[in-house]
């Protein structure tokens, strides 16, 4: 939640684009409702993984490149912006995998 707080605030200030914003806010929020979804049914709660560390651990070297951009190289935070998108997508996919595995064994259960 305060990372997309941050990284809406961000793009309002034009420090952020549109595409990066719009793939964090898309990455919390798809995790968000899959795991309450994946409590209810299940009574499991999946904790987050090391790629889904990474992932926001980049996001946040986005933000401070992003706010301190006159003392970085003009490429950094397109690298890094790039390396963020990367792990939320790796991130993403062991995220669904290890879901569709829950809830396969939990419907096989019933």
């Amino acid at each position: 939640v305060y990372v997309i707080t941050v990284v809406v605030a961000m793009l309002v200030t034009r420090l952020l684009p549109p595409w990066f914003v719009i793939a964090v806010m898309a990455r919390d929020v798809v995790i968000f409702f899959a795991g309450v979804y994946l409590k209810k049914k299940t009574g499991i709660l999946v904790e987050s993984n090391n790629l889904g560390k990474a992932a926001v651990v980049a996001i946040m070297l986005v933000i401070v490149i992003a706010l301190f951009q006159q003392d970085f190289p003009p490429a950094a935070l397109h690298i890094m912006m790039l390396v963020s998108l990367g792990l939320m997508a790796a991130s993403m996919y062991m995220y669904a995998e290890r879901f569709v595995k829950l809830m396969k064994k939990h419907n096989a259960k019933r």
